[in-house]
């Protein structure tokens, strides 16, 4: 693998012992220092279906294995992707420096930040024009992983830090109680151009209601005013129970006296209060406008780590804890 020329990126560069060496994998956990230059002998990687069945997915793939071998396998045209990859979600070891049950997390700091490099470096050019990259890790390693980012990616490809609230309980014997991990966004067309194409966030259904049994169903509303004088939103009108209603003072009524007749004719027009309140705008369900996400998500809208645990433990109840 061809490392990243960094004589063509004159800014601010993170630096570490061998960052100018390929890691090469030599075992499991096992990792040494190559010449760039150097070829190593490798087993032959490809994609093998765990179902019997061919592997023909246009959308979305789960690959089981190391990364590096997973992107040699996407590269070896498999034409799982020959639009090109839209989404990397990736969470590498933290190198949190302790070792658990199931694996150790202690790993050379060096050895880490190259590992992470090969492997972004290796799937930058697979990329989607609108692709984005995300990167899960806590704080053991994150500001690392973000100057890294920064070199592979460029500066201006940076979109945010995501701050998920990965647990509720409170641990008493830190200095402080760590309940967050943090995910770093990254979209190489840059922030701008990358938001016409990534997801919004579909308003909550229970918020719709039917109050008036319109027969397109369930719908939601809005205040009919518009911030700002405007001579041809100033009219007065008039509830279904005789009030005289004109705009409040600094602001007009969201459309024009013709285009407000036509939305009341139309049903569009609901009247609070019993019809005696101030006209608000009828919104069905497709009318209304997907919310940006945050930056910080809560439990209460992606859950922690032990309600995924809870899930994992209804879904593998027959199983016995590893």
């Amino acid at each position: 693998m061809k490392l990243f020329d960094y004589s063509q990126n004159p800014d601010v560069q993170l630096v570490w012992p061998n960052k100018d060496l390929t890691l090469f994998a030599s075992g499991e956990a096992d990792y040494t220092w190559v010449e760039p230059q150097e070829s190593q002998p490798n087993d032959a990687v490809a994609f093998e279906s765990l179902t019997g069945h061919p592997i023909t997915a246009r959308k979305n793939v789960l690959a089981i294995g190391d990364g590096l071998d997973v992107i040699e396998a996407l590269g070896k045209g498999t034409n799982l992707f020959k639009e090109g990859i839209r989404l990397v979600y990736i969470a590498p070891p933290f190198n949190t420096q302790v070792n658990f049950r199931q694996y150790n997390d202690t790993m050379n700091r060096s050895m880490w930040l190259s590992m992470m490099r090969d492997r972004l470096l290796a799937i930058r050019p697979m990329l989607a024009e609108d692709a984005s990259v995300w990167v899960h890790l806590d704080d053991a390693e994150v500001h690392r992983a973000r100057a890294i980012m920064d070199e592979i990616f460029g500066e201006s490809a940076f979109v945010t830090s995501v701050v998920w609230q990965k647990k509720t309980t409170r641990d008493s014997r830190a200095a402080f109680s760590s309940n967050h991990d943090t995910i770093l966004v990254y979209a190489p067309c840059g922030p701008v151009k990358w938001k016409t194409s990534r997801n919004l966030l579909v308003k909550d259904n229970v918020r719709l209601l039917n109050r008036d049994n319109d027969p397109r169903g369930p719908w939601s509303d809005a205040p009919f005013t518009a911030p700002g004088f405007r001579k041809a939103q100033q009219y007065e009108i008039v509830t279904p129970t005789g009030q005289v209603q004109l705009p409040p003072r600094g602001r007009s009524w969201y459309a024009t006296e013709p285009a407000y007749r036509d939305l009341l004719a139309d049903g569009r027009i609901w009247f609070p209060k019993g019809g005696d309140g101030s006209p608000r705008l009828k919104l069905f369900a497709h009318q209304l406008r997907s919310l940006v996400p945050f930056t910080v998500w809560g439990t209460s809208d992606t859950g922690t780590n032990d309600d995924a645990k809870r899930h994992l433990m209804a879904q593998l109840a027959d199983r016995k804890a590893a």
